[in-house]
């Protein structure tokens, strides 16, 4: 006994197996709207790209501003560094440190908070095309079983 060949059918009407339209259509399934079928998983791969292009664009602007941060952070150190050897008395050292230090954590908590929002809405926004594609797909299936006219 053979094993049956899976790419059989693109064989038996000479396709290319990348070809799936043309093989799909040449298939006749009682119930099936081979026409809808086909355009339902097209918007599917459409909407899908478009998720992962604005997941990309999502995690560019993230580490864009990331790194937007960090520049700013380190020309800030180095200012801070230069106040607190300009500070005087010796004795007036440590409230400017402190000083420093309270400004630098303050700054890196809105900093996080910042970075956290826009990553949420890199999340929503790609998150919100899935979800309407997944809505859609629901019509697309009455529209892939229903009779023909």
């Amino acid at each position: 006994m053979s094993t049956p060949n899976p790419f059989e059918m693109f064989t038996k009407f000479n396709l290319n197996p990348m070809d799936m339209s043309k093989a799909m259509e040449s298939l006749q399934i009682p119930g099936v709207n081979i026409e809808a079928l086909l355009s339902s998983q097209q918007k599917n791969i459409e909407a899908l790209t478009a998720a992962n292009r604005m997941a990309i664009e999502g995690v560019q602007t993230l580490g864009q501003r990331q790194a937007e941060i960090f520049r700013r952070t380190m020309e800030e150190a180095t200012k801070a560094a230069q106040n607190v050897t300009s500070a005087g008395q010796p004795q007036d050292i440590p409230a400017k440190q402190a000083e420093i230090a309270k400004a630098v954590f303050e700054k890196g908590l809105a900093n996080m908070q910042e970075l956290a929002e826009l990553a949420a809405r890199a999340n929503s926004d790609t998150l919100e095309v899935v979800n309407k594609r997944f809505a859609e797909s629901f019509d697309d299936f009455k529209a892939i079983f229903a009779p023909k006219k």
